[in-house]
């Protein structure tokens, strides 16, 4: 015969699978619309970094459709000046800080659909876009919170998207002015380099796998296998943009410490190991060799390798880069555009 406590208990294992389970359905439910977009949750983005005339359905120019992380999804960015210097195209900036190429292949088909555009270019990432393939797991170095978030995401790629909304909340008075608009976001380019300075975000990733940057740029280790995703999700990526109706570009920004030997020590000085460093700071590398080498036979899809025009710049005492960030700064960004307008001849 079962006592009170026995009763009690079995009630409240029933209680805990019921909340479990329908915490479950929930998260599924929410994944299927993260991931068919029912609802446009990067709607926000879309509206704060595009004019009111561009965003809509309305095509009186040719149009640029452009899908990237952080170094897209900035009032500063790139894209920002494209959108000053070419008056006779429309630039749609789609871009979303804190995504990879899985997001954007979810992104994309309702931003293709609306804006049906030109010219496509979809931003690449060296320093972090791998690791978005596949979040790590470091029970040595990491918090059990942070291991269970990163292995849940990598399979509820929803959550990743929750947490990146509600930190876009928490940043959301870092935007803006007194008057409620948003303004560039700022970060002191007068500053030296220190370590307790750095952007803890970068040091969380270097933390939690050390040999990540040169496992990213070399596509070795456990890298390897994750851009053999990379490329398939890219493929699909591309494959919106139309033959005959649209040319692709692909604009692959290296990491700092591609582009200068003393962005190399700084990785070093937070914590980042590499086994050839003097590879990592090689023109040609291989992770943007092997995107080349995919597409070599599509006539439709450009690679845009702006490394030696970062280094140029730098050597000419114009830094391109933040000292404790890892993003291009104004200037870097301002450069790029002019790169790129320059390459895709949009004079």
């Amino acid at each position: 015969m079962e006592s009170k406590y026995q009763k009690y208990l079995k009630k409240y294992n029933t209680f805990l699978v019921y909340i479990f389970c329908c915490f479950l359905f929930l998260l599924l439910a929410f994944e299927g619309i993260y991931h068919r977009q029912i609802i446009d949750t990067y709607a926000p983005e879309l509206a704060a970094f595009n004019p009111v005339e561009d965003v809509s359905d309305d095509k009186d120019k040719k149009t640029i459709l452009v899908l990237g992380d952080s170094f897209t999804a900035a009032p500063n960015s790139y894209s920002h000046f494209l959108q000053n210097r070419l008056t006779d195209y429309k630039i749609i900036n789609s871009g979303v800080s804190g995504t990879g190429v899985i997001q954007a292949s979810i992104i994309a088909p309702g931003r293709f659909k609306k804006f049906n555009p030109d010219i496509f270019i979809y931003q690449i990432y060296v320093g972090n876009d791998l690791f978005d393939i596949t979040y790590p797991v470091n029970w040595k170095t990491l918090s059990i919170f942070r291991n269970t978030f990163w292995t849940a995401s990598n399979y509820f790629r929803s959550i990743s998207f929750l947490n990146y909304r509600l930190g876009q909340i928490k940043a959301s008075k870092r935007y803006k002015n007194e008057k409620g608009k948003r303004e560039m976001l700022s970060i002191d380019t007068t500053e030296n380099f220190a370590v307790e300075k750095y952007n803890n975000r970068e040091k969380l990733y270097i933390k939690a796998e050390p040999a990540i940057l040169e496992n990213q740029i070399m596509v070795k280790g456990s890298r390897k296998k994750d851009f053999e995703k990379f490329l398939t999700e890219l493929e699909k990526l591309v494959s919106h943009c139309e033959k005959g109706k649209c040319e692709a570009y692909l604009l692959v920004i290296p990491h700092a410490c591609q582009v200068d030997k003393h962005y190399l020590k700084n990785m070093e000085q937070i914590g980042s190991e590499f086994d050839e460093p003097d590879l990592i700071l090689r023109d040609e590398y291989p992770f943007i060799t092997k995107i080349a080498h995919n597409f070599k036979k599509d006539i439709n899809v450009h690679v845009l390798n702006p490394i030696q025009f970062l280094r140029d710049m730098e050597d000419d005492n114009k830094l391109m880069y933040y000292q404790n960030d890892g993003h291009l700064n104004t200037q870097g960004q301002e450069a790029l555009a002019e790169f790129i307008i320059d390459q895709i001849n949009l004079n």
